[in-house]
């Protein structure tokens, strides 16, 4: 060497070269955390490096990417392995402890109005029958008294009224002495749903979903924006309309491009990785256990896409819908729940009727809601909508950008729990992860630009931050809370850019 090669990290004599971080290295650097899991194997210094060799330096990338996902594995298990499910233990123990005491209250409150009405009915039978008795004797004198020549029949008429009256109201109240009957009405009293402790309602007053979603920690950096996404994957195609979005378990950002008919993948990093081409455009996508669920209102039909590696191909095991076209859709708990937008004169007027229906993890129809228990519609915007399986909740905008939240209370029914409101603003999206809750509201600030505010609220924190999009108002919306990343797609709207209109932050 015609001059000492120097490491990077320490400015000491480089020893050798690291083959993944392309880096020289002294003797302290192999003990570095940022190459402590770097391979073993080097090369010394003196060594020529990189290869400039197109075959060959193409092959060491691939390389690195290998040992990228294989290092991320091997973290990401060892990060799991460390794992203890002692808090969901303990709330499932919680559960059914509380479960069980109110069982248990609730049983003995029924034995004791079994009892105390049995008593209750046994007393009445014995008044009852002690005043028919009087009354039969009273009666057989009276009889009696009638057939002599020197009867009052004044009196003996008023004392017949008085009589009649008392059997009358006896007869009336015989209910009172019906014990089988008695003893329904009071168990029905006791039976009614707000003293049912149902497991639903275990879960909803305990920390379970807390337990198992990821929580939002404190952070000091708050909301970061990441990267804007370049969604135009090829330049032949039309302006992409990105309506759906989500981040698989692996950190994969999945896009609906509507106007090309297509779902396209990309890497955490952003680049692209994939294109599945559809013969109709798509709208919404959830993530399932094993892949992907897409909704295609056009055909009212949804497909499951489990083989997200096959590229310009279709292949997908399909729902078709029999309640309107679909639009959004929600998957968890081993429910696929759809927002369907019904067929009508109203739709002439532009007027939408909304229904959610629910399939099971079988693609079964379980569950059709059209209306709440109020029997009102559903004004729900462009279909867009969250779900919590655990709570059997649903969670949407309304066409006035005020947020509805509704719990599943029956085969056909949607229990109204209130609104969400975030500082009287007028929200454009929202998602519910877990006990997380992102939303985007618009900022109106006089004389200055209006910005739309990111929204981000779990575990007794809430976070924001502002950004000025150039379509005005955030469109759809995804969290992986587990990553900490938030997608963000714009509305579309004519302006400069269309093509860069998704958005990611981390939290």
């Amino acid at each position: 060497m015609s001059e000492e090669r120097k490491c990077t990290l320490h400015g000491d004599q480089a020893e050798s070269w690291c083959l993944y971080h392309i880096e020289l290295m002294c003797v302290k650097c192999q003990f570095d955390d940022r190459h402590n899991q770097c391979p073993k194997d080097t090369i010394p210094a003196k060594t020529e490096f990189p290869i400039t060799e197109f075959d060959k330096m193409n092959l060491h990338q691939k390389f690195r990417d290998i040992y990228t996902t294989a290092l991320k594995v091997k973290n990401e298990t060892s990060s799991f392995s460390k794992n203890d499910p002692r808090k969901v233990l303990e709330n499932l123990d919680l559960i059914f402890r509380t479960l069980g005491d109110r069982m248990k209250l609730l049983q003995e409150d029924a034995t004791k109005s079994v009892h105390d009405t049995k008593e209750m009915c046994l007393n009445n039978c014995t008044e009852f029958q002690a005043t028919a008795g009087t009354v039969l004797t009273d009666i057989g004198k009276l009889m009696k008294e009638l057939c002599e020549d020197t009867v009052d029949v004044a009196r003996i008429e008023k004392l017949a009224k008085d009589y009649k009256d008392e059997a009358d109201t006896k007869i009336k109240n015989l209910e009172m002495c019906d014990m089988k009957y008695r003893i329904g009405l009071r168990i029905a009293c006791l039976l009614v749903p707000e003293n049912i402790a149902t497991l639903r309602q275990a879960i909803l007053e305990s920390t379970l979903v807390e337990s198992i979603f990821p929580q939002v920690m404190s952070t000091k950096s708050g909301i970061r924006f990441i990267q804007t996404l370049e969604t135009k994957v090829n330049i032949s195609e039309k302006t992409p309309a990105i309506t759906g979005c989500t981040v698989l378990y692996t950190g994969t950002i999945v896009l609906i491009d509507s106007a090309n008919s297509s779902i396209k993948l990309f890497s955490e990093s952003g680049s692209f990785q994939n294109e599945i081409k559809t013969d109709s455009p798509p709208f919404d996508i959830a993530r399932t256990e094993l892949g992907i669920c897409v909704s295609f209102p056009q055909l009212s039909q949804i497909r499951f896409y489990t083989d997200l590696a096959s590229v310009m191909d279709d292949k997908s095991t399909r729902i078709n819908m029999k309640n309107g076209k679909c639009f959004g859709v929600e998957y968890g708990g081993g429910k696929l729940v759809v927002s369907c937008q019904t067929s009508g004169v109203g739709a002439l007027f532009g007027f939408r009727n909304w229904r959610f229906c629910v399939f099971d993890k079988d693609g079964e129809l379980t569950q059709v809601i059209e209306k709440d228990k109020h029997g009102n519609s559903f004004d729900m915007r462009d279909g867009y909508f969250s779900y919590c399986p655990y709570r059997d909740q649903i969670l949407f905008l309304a066409s006035n950008g005020k947020a509805k939240q509704f719990q599943i209370t029956g085969p056909s029914c949607l229990e109204h729990l209130g609104l969400l409101d975030i500082k009287n603003n007028k929200m454009s999206t929202l998602i519910l992860s877990g006990s997380t809750l992102i939303a985007c509201h618009r900022k109106y600030k006089l004389l200055r630009a209006n910005k739309t505010v990111i929204h981000l609220m779990g575990s007794g924190k809430t976070w924001e931050m502002q950004k000025k999009f150039n379509g005005e108002n955030s469109g759809p919306m995804s969290c992986d809370v587990r990553s900490g990343t938030i997608v963000v797609c714009e509305n579309l709207k004519v302006f400069d850019d269309r093509s860069k209109t998704v958005h990611v932050y981390k939290f």
